[in-house]
């Protein structure tokens, strides 16, 4: 198990990114929830869409055509 800590939370996750992330919230150093990767991966990947997406629309002719 990997631990990665961000603004007081505290994750908890297999080294290869398989299974359940374990996530502690700040202040509740008992209390864990278990929220399967790919539902993480799923939050994440639709973040990145959306900003890419902003990225394009807001983007010059120039920008476009690097």
């Amino acid at each position: 198990m990997h631990s990665l800590e961000s603004n007081g939370w505290i994750a908890h996750f297999n080294g290869d990114f398989s299974g359940d992330v374990e996530l502690r919230a700040p202040g509740t150093p008992t209390q864990v929830t278990s929220v399967p990767f790919t539902v993480l991966q799923e939050i994440v990947a639709e973040k990145v869409r959306r900003d890419r997406i902003a990225a394009l629309e807001e983007a010059s002719p120039d920008e476009l055509l690097r």
